[in-house]
């Protein structure tokens, strides 16, 4: 896959889904989530001769805005299942995109596990899998692993996020959850996640996020490696049902 912005970047479809609830809380056992986000990216690169003189130089930057909508169902009280859909509109540079994704999720006290997959088509179509595994306590602290979709301006289907957690289980109240992801390949590159959710009023959340990326990003028109900063804000809310 192309690693070029202009290839059109994934617009990170399981980070609203990554930070999970890991079992039903008191709220009941389906949820309905929305939320909107909004981002950008620059990257500059240049071509210096051996006396240090710029000989050429190219810039990228855009900007987007990407509604989401999730409704997370429990089968039983250690089955979780999510199905997520997001849009993506973008500047010119960053061609828009649509993506859905489901996850099914086995969820035990001390361990959860669980895999899916993503579709994104636009300006070219992906398919990705997606993979999930937890180690530690529901309701506290816990460490997980995730196989994802990053946020824009990276353009590969295969990251892994290493991600801390608290209270993503059954108990009502405040969560949070913070993670870093690199790709798969090498890529020079590097994303941080942070989720939090609080609670509003009996059954309704609010979910606030926001990611930061840096690293390496390759520009066609002059052939040459250039720096890049990405950034995303979101907000939602998140309503339970079902008691």
């Amino acid at each position: 896959m192309s690693r070029s912005i202009s290839a059109g970047p994934l617009l990170l479809l399981l980070w609203q889904v990554a930070p999970v609830t890991a079992a039903p809380d008191s709220s009941g056992r389906v949820r309905l989530s929305v939320g909107y986000g909004t981002g950008g990216y620059h990257s500059k690169a240049e071509v210096v001769s051996c006396e240090g003189q710029t000989l050429e130089s190219s810039t990228k930057e855009g900007s987007w805005t990407a509604p989401t909508g999730e409704v997370e169902a429990w089968l039983s009280s250690r089955v979780r299942t999510v199905v997520t859909a997001a849009g993506n509109s973008a500047t010119p540079q960053v061609p828009a995109r649509q993506m859905v994704g489901s996850l099914v999720a086995l969820e035990a006290s001390g361990i959860g596990v669980g895999g899916g997959v993503v579709h994104s088509r636009g300006t070219d179509e992906v398919t990705a899998p997606l993979l999930y595994l937890r180690f530690g306590s529901l309701e506290g602290g816990h460490a997980r692993i995730d196989l994802i979709v990053p946020d824009p301006p990276a353009n590969d289907d295969r990251w892994v996020r290493v991600a801390v957690g608290f209270n993503q289980g059954r108990q009502f109240g405040t969560r949070w959850l913070v993670g870093l992801a690199r790709p798969m390949d090498g890529l020079d590159a590097l994303l941080y996640t942070g989720d939090l959710f609080l609670p509003v009023y009996r059954d309704l959340e609010l979910t606030l996020g926001t990611r930061l990326g840096w690293g390496s990003l390759y520009h066609e028109a002059i052939g040459a490696e250039g720096t890049y900063t990405s950034w995303r804000l979101a907000a939602g809310l998140r309503v339970s049902f079902g008691r």
